[in-house]
């Protein structure tokens, strides 16, 4: 009973019907509604434009990007910067 509930996601403190819950869980995996949901949640994320592709900056971007970031640090009260920049400016 103990894999049973690790197999299938029940809390040891979880009271459960023991013939009730493993039936149930057997249909579930024996069918493939949840390779469906799957399918549908990867199919409606891909027309949404969820997963993007990752695009490079260009080299102009990430120099303004850079002095940005170094603009951001300088301006920073001192015990707001990190341990690596006051070993820097010692």
């Amino acid at each position: 009973m103990f894999v049973f509930r690790l197999d299938y996601g029940f809390l040891l403190s979880d009271a459960i019907s023991a013939e009730v819950s493993i039936q149930e869980c057997i249909k579930i995996s024996e069918s493939d509604i949840l390779e469906r949901f799957q399918e549908t949640q990867i199919s409606q994320a891909i027309l949404e434009g969820f997963p993007k592709k990752c695009v490079r900056k260009s080299k102009k971007e990430q120099e303004k990007w850079l002095q940005e970031q170094a603009e951001r640090e300088a301006a920073l009260p001192i015990f707001e910067k990190t341990i690596e920049a006051l070993l820097i400016t010692l």
